[in-house]
């Protein structure tokens, strides 16, 4: 009576050692055979070990939460490169207007020739710009001058020309490139819906197809 007493209270420890395991992500067998043979003793080990699923679940949450941050990161970058771009895009349109050379005052870190703000990054590829007006020069028509090729749009003509967009390539941002430049390169298959893009104004980057602007290209 007393021995079948004793396996009746094994098991009892054995199921409660494999329950309590189970729940912290362990072997539920081998804990029940713990449990089992070290009776209360198993049980006693089991409550005290960590709970593995706690510790897997802080673990993809850790993970998740570097990942996020290197994603703001990145596009911090990008936004802050393309913040740069633009700023000497605008500064060597003036300086070809006005016939200066404010780069050479040291006003302007070296690496940015006077050819507006399509200026590739070291090393890339000529072929990475969405559309060939994209590497035209940027450039403001004087008083009495004639909207060339080459120049901006006034006011009254809105935006199609005016060079703005940056977008993601390579994890790299280039740019400015015009409105135009972008749906171009949507239509010949450079440009993605999932492409992100950015301009002065917008507070992050956004794929192209939640832009407002260019949504309606992926309507039906």
């Amino acid at each position: 009576m007393d021995m079948g007493l004793q396996i009746v209270s094994s098991i009892v420890f054995g199921g409660a050692c494999a329950a309590i395991a189970n729940s912290k992500g362990r072997s539920a067998v081998g804990w029940f055979f713990a449990g089992f043979l070290l009776t209360c003793i198993g049980l006693i080990i089991i409550l005290c070990l960590s709970d593995e699923k706690a510790a897997a679940r802080q673990r993809e949450k850790a993970s998740g939460e570097r990942r996020r941050l290197r994603e703001q990161l990145r596009q911090e970058r990008m936004k802050t490169e393309a913040y740069r771009r633009h700023t000497a895009a605008r500064l060597d349109a003036h300086d070809t207007t006005l016939g200066v050379d404010t780069r050479a005052l040291g006003g302007l870190p070296a690496g940015h020739g006077h050819q507006g703000g399509n200026v590739l990054p070291e090393g890339a590829p000529a072929g990475d710009f969405v559309a060939d007006q994209a590497s035209q020069p940027y450039v403001i028509p004087t008083a009495g001058q004639g909207a060339s090729a080459h120049s901006e749009p006034s006011a009254a003509a809105p935006g199609a020309r005016v060079k703005e967009w940056f977008y993601e390539l390579s994890g790299e941002s280039r740019g400015p490139v015009s409105e135009a430049a972008i749906r171009m390169g949507l239509g010949n298959g450079k440009l993605e819906a999932t492409t992100l893009i950015w301009r002065e104004g917008m507070p992050n980057w956004q794929a192209i197809s939640e832009v407002p602007l260019f949504s309606s290209t992926f309507r039906g």
